[in-house]
Protein backbone atom coordinates (compact mmCIF):
# COMPACT_ATOMS: atom_id res chain seq x y z
CA UNK A 1 0.00 0.00 0.00
CA UNK A 2 1.67 3.32 -0.79
CA UNK A 3 0.11 7.13 0.83
CA UNK A 4 0.43 10.05 -1.56
CA UNK A 5 2.03 13.23 -0.08
CA UNK A 6 -1.35 14.53 -1.36
CA UNK A 7 -3.35 11.98 0.96
CA UNK A 8 -1.24 13.14 4.32
CA UNK A 9 -1.54 16.35 3.40
CA UNK A 10 -5.25 16.20 2.96
CA UNK A 11 -5.36 13.96 6.65
CA UNK A 12 -3.49 17.07 7.95
CA UNK A 13 -5.99 19.68 6.67
CA UNK A 14 -8.91 17.30 7.45
CA UNK A 15 -8.52 15.03 10.17
CA UNK A 16 -5.47 16.63 12.42
CA UNK A 17 -3.75 19.91 12.37
CA UNK A 18 -1.61 19.24 14.76
CA UNK A 19 0.80 16.39 12.86
CA UNK A 20 3.03 16.54 10.54
CA UNK A 21 3.03 14.92 7.03
CA UNK A 22 5.19 12.20 7.92
CA UNK A 23 3.10 11.63 11.32
CA UNK A 24 0.22 12.09 9.09
CA UNK A 25 1.41 9.03 6.36
CA UNK A 26 1.91 6.93 10.14
CA UNK A 27 -2.01 7.64 11.10
CA UNK A 28 -3.40 6.56 7.53
CA UNK A 29 -0.75 3.45 7.28
CA UNK A 30 -2.78 2.25 10.81
CA UNK A 31 -5.75 1.85 8.45
CA UNK A 32 -3.70 -0.39 6.59
CA UNK A 33 -5.82 -3.19 7.09
CA UNK A 34 -9.18 -2.00 6.27
CA UNK A 35 -7.37 -0.54 2.82
CA UNK A 36 -5.90 -3.73 1.93
CA UNK A 37 -9.46 -5.45 2.56
CA UNK A 38 -11.18 -3.07 0.13
CA UNK A 39 -8.39 -2.84 -2.64
CA UNK A 40 -9.13 -7.05 -2.50
CA UNK A 41 -12.82 -6.15 -2.80
CA UNK A 42 -11.97 -3.47 -5.41
CA UNK A 43 -13.47 -0.95 -3.36
CA UNK A 44 -12.32 2.79 -4.32
CA UNK A 45 -13.38 4.61 -0.70
CA UNK A 46 -12.92 3.50 2.86
CA UNK A 47 -14.62 5.46 5.65
CA UNK A 48 -12.49 5.86 8.97
CA UNK A 49 -13.83 6.70 12.64
CA UNK A 50 -14.00 10.26 12.49
CA UNK A 51 -16.07 10.27 9.02
CA UNK A 52 -13.85 11.05 6.48
CA UNK A 53 -12.94 8.92 3.78
CA UNK A 54 -9.73 7.17 2.14
CA UNK A 55 -10.05 7.34 -1.35
CA UNK A 56 -8.32 4.56 -2.89
CA UNK A 57 -7.04 4.13 -7.11
CA UNK A 58 -5.58 0.84 -7.45
CA UNK A 59 -2.92 0.02 -4.59
CA UNK A 60 -2.26 3.40 -3.33
CA UNK A 61 -4.30 6.05 -0.75
CA UNK A 62 -4.73 9.23 -3.14
CA UNK A 63 -6.33 11.42 -0.79
CA UNK A 64 -8.26 12.12 2.02
CA UNK A 65 -12.01 13.33 1.44
CA UNK A 66 -14.26 15.77 3.65
CA UNK A 67 -16.86 14.37 5.75
CA UNK A 68 -19.73 14.79 3.32
CA UNK A 69 -18.21 13.34 -0.06
CA UNK A 70 -20.02 11.49 -1.85
CA UNK A 71 -17.86 9.78 -5.11
CA UNK A 72 -20.10 9.39 -8.40
CA UNK A 73 -20.55 5.81 -9.29
CA UNK A 74 -20.37 4.95 -13.20
CA UNK A 75 -20.56 1.33 -13.23
CA UNK A 76 -23.75 0.78 -11.63
CA UNK A 77 -25.89 -1.64 -13.21
CA UNK A 78 -28.91 -0.37 -15.35
CA UNK A 79 -31.91 -1.31 -13.17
Amino acid sequence: MIVTMHAAERWVERVNPALTVSQARSAIAAHTRAIETAIAFGAHVVRIGTGQKLVIEGDTVVTVAPRDFMRARTDRAAL
